[in-house]
């Protein structure tokens, strides 16, 4: 008898109970939009998700927030103390 693995399915992996709404943005707004989206490590439809979400008073989901690291400089250590 053989035995079947169940296939993993490609993609990325499920952000949850979520419905696609399609909108119309101006020009500046999805360049502003897209830069935040570089600037955080995120896709687009996450910052607009965030923004959504912060407008409305609702929680904000994990995947939502910025994935970059800090942007402070590190400090030279030369000396222990």
């Amino acid at each position: 008898m053989e035995i079947r693995r169940e296939r993993r399915k490609p993609g990325r992996p499920a952000k949850g109970d979520r419905v696609f709404t399609g909108v119309r943005l101006p020009r500046e707004y999805r360049a502003a939009a897209e830069a935040i989206a570089r600037r955080d490590g995120l896709d687009v439809t996450d910052v607009v998700t965030r923004m959504v979400g912060e407008s409305l008073g609702l929680p904000i989901p994990d995947y939502c927030l910025p994935k970059t690291t800090s942007q402070q400089e590190e400090l030279p250590l030369n000396k222990a103390s």
